[in-house]
């Protein structure tokens, strides 16, 4: 009786197989063929090496510059899948060897902009070291919600200094004489000089502003582009709704009093955080790495991290201006009343 059952239990386990290598085949039929548009498909695989899957454009030779990109972020996966195709085109053109690093913020804690570029910045390092990549020799702090459209915008390497890209009178919404953020290029060197940044701003404003307080205090001249014709309107295109994504600009504990004013203790060589996953993620063919970091608070020196359950708190009023106060002084433009507009 079992010689009988042996035939058909093999021809039975045969069958089986065979189904189960059709299934398989058919899988990776349909994972090639339905594969998202947001992944690196032409690239080759198995890629020449670890580093094929981080550079978006490496260098062509030993020496040259090359760029990290670093942008701070949290929750806004539409606007990066339009600024890293967008921004790695933009830099090709010129011949900008870069690499593209976001730094996701994944705690439950305010927004920390600083501080997630001093992060950035440390975390950037150690991976391109880890895959014995050339290091990158310049940063471009960079908001994923601005990307430049006039081709004249050097990303090139600052060599006489920081270059605020996003300069007063081209960003489309920010433009008084000392305004630093959107875009700003600086060498590894001149930012480990001045500690990086303050991890004291949590919530919206004002890093920027202590930022560019640490370069002048340090003798480093802010460039900005010349001879733009483009103006406001024409120069960036500026990704935010105030609409969709309110700013925070809430304002807890002593945050007023103390954010106001030069920090003299916090900077890239006191960011507290630590990281989760890292990702090599591609959009369009552009190779990007998104790091994953979990800042940490000092809630005694800075509650405002976190204004859930804060007491309430009025603005304090007559506060003394002196030379440690970084609050830009804006010229607010009056609105012409109702009779002067009649009369015009």
């Amino acid at each position: 009786m079992s010689s009988l059952l042996r035939p058909t239990v093999n021809n039975t386990l045969r069958l089986c197989l065979m189904c189960l290598a059709l299934c398989l085949l058919m899988v990776l039929v349909l994972y090639w063929t339905l594969e998202p548009t947001n992944s690196c498909s032409t690239r080759p695989w198995p890629p020449p090496s670890k580093l094929h899957y981080l550079l978006a454009s490496p260098p062509e030779k030993p020496g040259d510059h090359f760029m990290c990109v670093i942008v701070p972020f949290r929750d806004r996966f539409e606007e990066l899948n339009e600024f890293v195709p967008a921004i790695s085109h933009y830099l090709n053109l010129q011949s900008v060897a870069h690499a593209i690093f976001i730094v996701n913020q994944v705690d439950t804690l305010r927004f920390n902009r600083a501080a997630l570029i001093n992060a950035g910045f440390l975390e950037s390092e150690k991976e391109l070291a880890r895959l014995k990549s050339p290091p990158c020799d310049y940063v471009a702090l960079h908001d994923v919600d601005l990307l430049p459209t006039n081709p004249e915008l050097p990303y090139r390497f600052p060599a006489n200094g920081p270059f605020h890209v996003a300069a007063p009178g081209l960003h489309p919404k920010y433009d008084y004489p000392t305004f630093l953020g959107g875009i700003l290029l600086i060498s590894r060197d001149h930012f480990r000089n001045v500690n990086g940044m303050s991890n004291r701003y949590w919530g919206w404003g004002l890093e920027d502003d202590e930022f560019h307080r640490r370069l002048i205090d340090a003798g480093l001249q802010v460039q900005r582009p010349k001879n733009i014709t483009t103006g406001k309107e024409a120069t960036f295109k500026h990704y935010h709704s105030s609409r969709v994504r309110k700013r925070d600009m809430e304002k807890c504990y002593e945050q007023h009093e103390v954010t106001r004013r030069r920090d003299r203790e916090t900077g890239l060589a006191s960011v507290s955080y630590h990281t989760g996953r890292l990702f090599q993620n591609c959009v369009d063919n552009v190779p990007y790495t998104l790091i994953n970091v979990v800042l940490e608070c000092d809630r005694d020196r800075t509650p405002w991290c976190d204004c859930r359950g804060a007491p309430p708190r009025e603005k304090p009023k007559n506060l003394v201006r002196d030379e440690d106060v970084i609050v830009p002084l804006i010229k607010r433009k009056r609105k012409k009343s109702t009779a002067a507009q009649n009369s015009n």
